[in-house]
């Protein structure tokens, strides 16, 4: 397969996994808008919505299957479903230039950690994980809740944000919450028990201060 950069490989979703795409690009929507909240530069806000819409390419490697099941996973496929990390990385380096894979791999590799640290595939925990891939971890999960999957119906918006709120600390950073309410304009004090933490209060060095190498992990 060629080095076709990002259109290419998006192309290729789109065709293959169209599901996939229009979650992606979902996601790539509402991480756009939490940027532009924040006063992110355009190249940096480029790469987020990027790096949003590939995030879940790795699926196109892995059985269609999987995504059909109309009921709980076995622990065999689980281990199988979380490949889809691994996988993306693959796809990643065959369709980008070297500069773009470094770019994108930690949306890619990393969305599926948790706050707490158990998350996959390194758990990494709290400030480890950069800030902007936190960021996509909550609009992710927001957009899964949103849609109808074979095992599950779609929840309401409330719903979904009342699900994010309550999982803050633990499989979500409070922070990135606090933000992803605040650019859907929801009232902060309806879906938090500590309306105390104010948006305006937030110190956005945490972009820059949280850096993570995969280098050093592979």
């Amino acid at each position: 397969m060629p080095r076709s950069g990002v259109q290419g490989l998006l192309t290729v979703l789109q065709y293959r996994r169209p599901e996939v795409f229009r979650h992606g690009q979902r996601v790539a929507r509402l991480m756009d808008a939490m940027a532009r909240r924040l006063e992110v530069g355009e190249v940096e806000r480029a790469r987020w919505r990027a790096g949003a819409w590939l995030h879940d390419v790795g699926k196109l490697l892995l059985p269609r299957t999987l995504f059909e099941a109309r009921g709980p996973l076995c622990v065999e496929e689980r281990d199988c479903l979380r490949q889809h990390v691994e996988a993306g990385e693959a796809l990643l380096r065959v369709y980008l230039s070297p500069a773009a894979f470094t770019s994108l791999l930690p949306f890619v590799r990393l969305h599926h950690e948790r706050y707490d640290g158990e998350g996959y595939p390194f758990g990494l925990k709290g400030d480890d994980l950069p800030f902007e891939v936190a960021l996509l971890s909550v609009a992710d999960a927001y957009a899964a809740m949103r849609e109808d999957r074979p095992y599950q119906g779609a929840k309401t918006h409330d719903q979904a944000l009342e699900e994010l709120v309550a999982c803050a600390g633990r499989q979500f950073h409070p922070r990135a919450v606090e933000i992803f309410l605040a650019t859907l304009g929801a009232p902060t004090a309806r879906y938090s028990p500590s309306s105390s933490a104010l948006i305006s209060s937030m110190n956005r060095s945490t972009l820059s201060n949280s850096r993570y190498t995969l280098a050093n992990r592979m």
